[in-house]
C-alpha cells in the first residue's frame, strides 16, 4: 500500500532507543528555565555527531574540535561530563592504536 517505510515499519529496538534519550532530553529540558531547541532528539544526535577523534601524522588519536557549551548541556542530559568522554576517547584512542600496530606487523610480514 505505502512505499516509504512509515513509523509503523520500524522495528521496537530503535524505537526503545529514541524514547530512552527522549526521557533524558526531557527532564533536562524540565530542568532548564528557558526553551533550548537542541534538546530534541533530532538536533542532539546531530550536535553530538560533531564529537569526534581524526588520526594525527604521528598516528595518536584525538578529538577534532573541543566539546562545545551545546554539546555540554547534552551531555548533562545523560549524567556525563567532558571529562567522561575524554577518558573514553583515551581508552579508545589506545584501543585503536594497539589495532593499528597489528596491521603494521602483518604487512611486514608478508
Amino acid at each position: 500500500m505505502f512505499s516509504s517505510p512509515g513509523w509503523y515499519d520500524c522495528q521496537p529496538g530503535p524505537l526503545i532507543i529514541r524514547n530512552r534519550i527522549y526521557t533524558y532530553l526531557k527532564k533536562e529540558q524540565e530542568r532548564s528555565e528557558t526553551k533550548q531547541n537542541f534538546l530534541t532528539v533530532p538536533a542532539a544526535l546531530r550536535e553530538l555527531e560533531k564529537i569526534e577523534m581524526i588520526k594525527l601524522w604521528n598516528k595518536e588519536y584525538c578529538f577534532n574540535y573541543a566539546i562545545t557549551a551545546t554539546q555540554r548541556k547534552i551531555l548533562k542530559a545523560f549524567d556525563l561530563t567532558p571529562a567522561n568522554i575524554r577518558d573514553q576517547a583515551k581508552l579508545l584512542a589506545a584501543e585503536l592504536k594497539s589495532i593499528d600496530k597489528g596491521e603494521t606487523k602483518k604487512a611486514a610480514a608478508q
